[in-house]
């Protein structure tokens, strides 16, 4: 019984230190994910980023620096900066190039491999200037309004 108190014991402290459970901001862009209790579909909600979004951009991915951690983080925890090529909500025409680092809760989503062509970035916060980090809540490919 003495050997079960002293392992209580010991892992209290180790669990008081745990992290906390982060709120995914992004979440209120998906489109009913699975894990949320809705469809497969996985496409982003215009309409909830939109709502959502301080602003949004129109740009290209580049100078991604990928940092792949293992076991047990097993994430890629990789840095790009975003050519802003037009303002679509809010934003600041000063700011052109916005730099992004990937986490757990702020700016989630990996970029993809191949990153080549236009994409569609919701923002919130105020864009900051790179070597100032932003945080975004999705990101898509582009395409045009008709």
């Amino acid at each position: 019984m003495k050997k079960y108190l002293l392992v209580v014991l010991f892992l209290l402290p180790v669990y008081a230190f745990a992290t906390k459970d982060c709120e995914y901001k992004g979440v209120v862009c998906e489109k009913n994910l699975p894990i949320y209790g809705g469809n497969v579909s996985g496409k982003y909600s215009e309409e909830k980023c939109l709502q959502v979004s301080d602003w949004i951009a129109v740009g290209t991915i580049e100078n991604i620096e990928h940092n792949f951690k293992t076991d047990p983080l097993n994430k890629d925890f990789a840095t790009f900066t975003f050519v802003v090529r037009e303002w679509i909500k809010g934003g600041n025409n000063q700011v052109k190039i916005l730099k992004f680092t990937v986490g757990w809760c702020k700016n989630p989503t990996v970029p993809p491999e191949n990153s080549q062509g236009l994409y569609e970035i919701f923002g919130v916060g105020e864009p900051k200037l790179a070597p100032l980090e932003s945080e975004y809540l999705h990101f898509e490919p582009y395409e045009a309004k008709k």
